[in-house]
């Protein structure tokens, strides 16, 4: 009799127990957007070409369901001529004229990065950044058949000359105002690698390109750095013209009606800052924009405009990270408010960073020197000319122009560090804003450096170590800054915390021969794109898995579901959406494929032959888009 009772106990127990994930999801709703999944590839014909899931199903448009076969359909590759005899991806110097390379060959880019797609005079059009040093933007006359598909027209580089060329043009995208917003993640040009006071402090350094003795172990990539630098002092055509302090911000692109490119205001957006973003992304306000710094030791930044759909003037601020147990307040530091003139006009003083820090020694720091880190050149000693603890202004600066004014905009990373500010993010990139539960996601590529519990300077941001990476969530709402001033916006992150992560791979476990994180979930994550009815694309371009991937994943369920694969060592990014002819287009590129290391979970190249055996076909990138979604207007 006992037993019986307890039987009947377990059973009413077990009933009234949550069901687990995949059971419950039988019983739910259907998404209203999903993709079937895509396979992991298993052939070598797969893994060295760009697959996509077979076929989309939505619920979402009227309730009834579709199902939708898939394909990617190619645009353009590095290289291609149009009509015109326009090259897809070359790099012009301030003449017009093609750069070269150290082969005599022109200067091609194998990296498509961000997209934007515009609309003007009843067009559509594609601006494409390219992310090499130095950069290029192209523009893309987009034309549609009758079946709705799109070719390319004709192209055209955008013309940058007037704003001193570019470099690292990494994520961007379109904003409310139907403008394109191009983030220049120049972090290679970091101003410390160019003061002559620096030079003893750091194995990178412009002095040391002059020296003729073995490369330093501790800086194999110097050859390569300095043959960048060369670059933009080749692409100017006057190496005396050249300053890092010229590159590093973001650059509003504008289409007028008869489809013709132009640099907005002619000039960089000074007043943002220059915090070398990997992205920048404009919140619906047409006020608040968010920058993503490139690189190691980098800093999250905001900018709340003057006046709305105007970049030209207004507030910078830099994020605080108050690590709690299940994520992070976030708290915005103000660094200053400035015009575009304001800081053209410090730039104009040929300001070098010198005029701006003092630079000790890092081992022995003098007093009135504070240690920070915040950048790519690691442990700073250094003094901020301000007049105080023995410092002296730059006599440039004089009265008229406050030292304080240029170390906000001309280094808000370092600045930002001495007001405490985090500057401890590393490979934080892609930037999306999820207007169905008001919410801002952060590609990380890895969670890692700065990021994780140490013994720098400062550790404020304390996450776990996770080499793969992960997606992180912004509750966004409203604040005051970390003086009492009310923010005027409502769109101001205010709480952090991790949506999704990679599963690292021990030696032995299944796929750790060709991949350091396991290949069911995200990796080296590079771009995210909010498409609507609960889907964030996050794409990939990390050396974690042997192919990247692209993933939808479903923000409410918190499932990923693989839905496009690259080329070993090829990056997926530059996501864009169209809704547009009863159709909705998803455009993305596919970035230097076998151009990039992928290592396993022991840490040694996987994908070493296929790199040394691929072809200049196989290595031009690609930009193209998802075709088969119907329309996903609400």
């Amino acid at each position: 009799m006992k037993q019986g009772i307890i039987f009947a106990a377990l059973l009413a127990f077990f009933a009234a127990a949550p069901l687990p994930r995949a059971a419950r999801a039988e019983k739910e709703t259907p998404p209203p957007l999903s993709f079937e999944p895509l396979p992991i590839p298993a052939t070598g014909a797969e893994k060295n070409a760009i697959r996509i899931s077979p076929k989309a199903v939505t619920f979402c448009c009227g309730g009834k369901r579709e199902e939708r076969p898939l394909e990617y359909r190619v645009l353009l590759r590095s290289g291609m001529t149009d009509k015109h005899g326009q090259i897809a991806g070359l790099v012009t110097g301030a003449d017009g004229l093609p750069l070269k390379r150290p082969d005599g060959s022109p200067y091609v880019s194998n990296s498509p990065a961000g997209n934007g797609l515009i609309t003007a005079g009843g067009g559509h059009y594609l601006f494409t950044q390219f992310d090499d040093v130095p950069g290029a933007v192209s523009l893309s006359a987009l034309e549609a058949d009758k079946e709705g598909n799109f070719s390319v027209k004709e192209f055209a580089p955008v013309e940058l000359s007037g704003v001193g060329g570019t470099a690292g043009n990494s994520g961007g995208g379109k904003t409310p105002w139907g403008t394109h917003l191009a983030a220049e993640g120049d972090y290679w040009l970091d101003a410390y690698w160019f003061t002559p006071a620096a030079a003893s402090y750091s194995f990178r350094h412009i002095k040391h390109c002059r020296k003729t003795e073995t490369v330093p172990p501790e800086d194999p990539d110097l050859p390569a750095w300095c043959a960048a630098v060369e670059s933009v002092r080749g692409y100017l055509g006057n190496p005396e013209a050249f300053s890092p302090y010229r590159y590093g911000y973001t650059i509003e692109l504008t289409v007028n009606r008869n489809g013709a490119p132009s640099v907005k205001d002619g000039t960089k957006h000074l007043a943002m800052g220059r915090t070398v973003p990997a992205m920048t992304l404009a919140m619906p306000d047409r006020r608040t924009v968010y920058m993503t710094g490139n690189g190691a030791y980098a800093g999250f930044f905001m900018f709340t405009a003057d006046d709305r759909s105007d970049l030209s003037s207004g507030t910078l601020y830099i994020a605080k990270w108050r690590q709690q147990p299940r994520g992070a307040d976030i708290k915005w530091v103000p660094l200053g408010h400035a015009t575009d003139k304001e800081i053209g006009a410090i730039l104009g003083l040929r300001t070098e960073f010198a005029d701006i820090f003092d630079v000790g020694d890092p081992l022995v720091c003098p007093a009135g020197y504070r240690i920070i880190k915040a950048g790519p050149s690691g442990v700073n000693c250094l003094r901020l000319r301000d007049g105080k603890n023995g410092s002296a202004i730059a006599a440039k600066f004089g009265t008229r122009i406050s030292p304080l004014t240029a170390a906000a905009f001309l280094e808000p990373g370092r600045y930002g560090a001495l007001l405490g500010g985090a500057t401890e993010w590393n490979d934080a990139k892609g930037l999306a804003y999820d207007d169905d539960h008001n919410a801002l996601y952060m590609a990380v590529g890895g969670i890692t450096g700065g990021m994780t519990s140490n013994l720098d300077p400062v550790d404020d941001i304390r996450m776990p170590k996770n080499v793969c990476g992960g997606v992180l969530r912004f509750k966004l709402g409203e604040t005051r800054d970390t003086v009492g001033n009310k923010i005027k916006s409502t769109y101001i992150a205010i709480w952090a915390e991790l949506a999704a992560e990679g599963t690292p791979l021990s030696p032995g476990l299944p796929f750790a021969d060709e991949n350091g994180c396991h290949p069911d979930f995200i990796a080296g994550a590079h771009d995210v794109q909010y498409i609507g009815h609960n889907v964030l694309l996050i794409g990939e371009d990390g050396s974690q898995h042997f192919n990247n991937y692209a993933w939808a994943y479903d923000v409410e369920r918190k499932m990923l579901t693989r839905i496009a694969s690259a080329p070993p060592g090829g990056g997926i990014n530059g996501f864009a959406t169209l809704d547009a002819m009863d159709r909705f287009y998803l455009f993305m590129n596919v970035r230097h494929p076998l151009g990039n290391a992928a290592l396993n979970a022991e840490g040694k190249q996987a994908n070493g032959p296929l790199l040394d055996n691929a072809t200049d076909q196989q290595r031009k990138g690609y930009i193209g888009y998802i075709s088969g979604l119907p329309s996903l207007a609400r």
